[in-house]
């Protein structure tokens, strides 16, 4: 009898672990499904980031642009998109490359010297912006957003009208 009892018992506290467990399981806060295009003089952008930034604090949320424009949000997983409020919207949208030496490399030995010389200096650095630099920062780019339940039924697009500089 005192071993039935015993194992009822373990049963009864197994039980109990698994049913705090499983009601303490809670998803977090409510998100919404955000995604878009962005295009600049009616052109999809090809690549970038974008950044929503909240306006009373809390979880940013961002994406990458694709070669077509479109982003998906992510704040805590992928594709969750963003929480009920108001955010800046920050487009960073650039390309970088170095410019080519002007000298003619004559053998594979030149190559290595040249890349044991220090690292490529900023001078020798290029950006193409593909939006104007302005739209990279949530404080200058002019673009703001409310997130609601109404958010996710459409595409949010940002059509980024030329800047003012």
């Amino acid at each position: 009898m005192a071993r039935s009892t015993t194992s009822i018992g373990v049963w009864l506290l197994l039980a109990f672990f698994v049913l705090a467990a499983a009601s303490g399981c809670n998803k977090g806060p409510r998100s919404y499904p955000v995604s878009g295009t962005v295009r600049w003089e009616g052109q999809p952008v090809p690549k970038g980031k974008i950044r929503f930034v909240p306006k009373a604090g809390g979880r940013p949320g961002g994406g990458r642009i694709g070669k077509d424009g479109t982003y998906t949000v992510t704040s805590y997983k992928p594709g969750d998109g963003l929480l009920a409020g108001e955010y800046f919207v920050a487009i960073e949208s650039y390309e970088t490359t170095a410019r080519q030496q002007e000298q003619t490399l004559k053998s594979i030995q030149d190559e290595i010297e040249m890349e044991n010389k220090a690292p490529v200096s900023r001078a020798r650095i290029k950006e193409t912006w593909f939006v104007p630099e302005e739209y990279s920062d949530s404080d200058t780019s002019g673009l703001s957003v409310t997130i609601d339940s109404s958010s996710s039924k459409k595409p949010l697009d940002f059509d980024l009208p030329k800047s003012s500089s």
